[in-house]
């Protein structure tokens, strides 16, 4: 199930500034430093909510295909156009 970023308290918001040093509107670029930390805020926030016990430091054993399926990212497929997966 994907994970509903508009449905983040301010609260929530401020511990993802908190914790990664920037704002939500940097999710977008993967590219940007700090990927990972994002990752794994928004893991470690949404799993908050239902096991206050859940730590950040638990958010970062997860690998990148783990944190992308709970969030309920899919990955881009590569569009007809890309030389990707092709021989």
């Amino acid at each position: 199930m994907k994970k509903d970023i508009q449905s983040l308290t301010l609260g929530e918001i401020d511990e993802f500034e908190t914790l990664t040093g920037s704002g939500l509107a940097t999710m977008s670029d993967t590219t940007a430093p700090g990927a990972g930390k994002k990752l794994a805020a928004l893991v470690y926030i949404f799993t908050k909510r239902e096991n206050p016990d859940y730590t950040i430091a638990d958010a970062f054993k997860l690998s990148i295909d783990e944190a992308n399926a709970f969030l309920g990212v899919e990955e881009a497929e590569p569009d007809g156009d890309s030389e990707e997966g092709k021989d």
